[in-house]
């Protein structure tokens, strides 16, 4: 089988993607602030369901004889740094987290930022020479700010301790990515963004989405976008879906393969 095309949900290894796409495949991922998408993991999971505790007593409190993964054996501490192949016995020292960061710097030809993510379609566009067409996108699964575990400056710092694998990895890169910012003409970047903008709003209303959202306990959990539109492109706009239909089809190739494999 060929593939033109590699992503989500999985622990990263370069010598496999690489034999998956072949030659002169590009490499890009996205990182996002540590304690930022900790929060997100803590509430997306129900950890404090699991934990019995608070974000910020979690925060506050004595991790030493927790274990690494909270949630079934993938999912908790320096999360990006274990789908990035680090493994949980790795993350104390710092010669081999190093070593990582190196490793990536080397294979990925770009690395985002989540926080600053029009500047990141900007720059994939220029790389890949790509229209504005074909960085739209739109703000799935969104929790509202009232739905979203609340942390203190002090729990913030606290966190960042305990994510430190994560940090220098987000660090370095954010550093590097900015560095590919001040090389970009403020004023051609500034109109690059206006444009991307007005692109994602004529999308919006030209596949008629609209925000609803879903309530648990009488609060607002999450807001998710829908469409009536036919159109395929507006639909793949919000399919939460996506990922499962994919992820069937890829199983109905395996099989296939594996029963020309036997009759072969």
């Amino acid at each position: 089988m060929e593939y033109h095309l590699f992503c989500l949900h999985t622990i990263w290894d370069q010598a496999e993607v690489s034999a998956t796409l072949g030659e002169n495949a590009f490499y890009f991922t996205m990182l996002r602030n540590p304690v930022d998408q900790f929060i997100s993991l803590w509430d997306d999971a129900s950890f404090s369901n699991i934990l019995q505790m608070s974000l910020e007593d979690f925060a506050r409190s004595d991790k030493s004889k927790l274990v690494n993964r909270l949630w079934w054996g993938i999912l908790g501490r320096n999360q990006m740094m274990f789908d990035f192949g680090l493994e949980d016995d790795e993350m104390e020292n710092k010669t081999i987290i190093d070593d990582k960061i190196m490793e990536m710097d080397k294979n990925f030809d770009l690395v985002l930022i989540h926080e600053r993510f029009e500047e990141s379609m900007i720059l994939l566009k220029e790389q890949l020479c790509w229209d504005f067409s074909d960085i739209v996108s739109m703000k799935l699964n969104k929790r509202p700010n009232e739905s979203k575990s609340k942390l203190s400056d002090e729990g913030r710092k606290s966190l960042e301790e305990y994510l430190d694998a994560d940090i220098r990895l987000y660090t370095h890169f954010k550093h590097k990515f900015e560095q590919k910012i001040k090389s970009f003409d403020i004023s051609s970047l500034s109109n690059e963004i206006s444009t991307l903008q007005s692109y994602t709003r004529q999308s919006k209303i030209n596949c008629n989405i609209t925000e609803e959202n879903q309530i648990l306990n009488g609060i607002p959990f999450k807001q998710r976008l829908v469409t009536n539109s036919k159109d395929q492109n507006c639909r793949l706009l919000v399919d939460l879906n996506l990922v499962g239909t994919v992820r069937d089809i890829q199983e109905e190739r395996v099989y296939v393969m594996r029963q020309r494999s036997r009759h072969e």
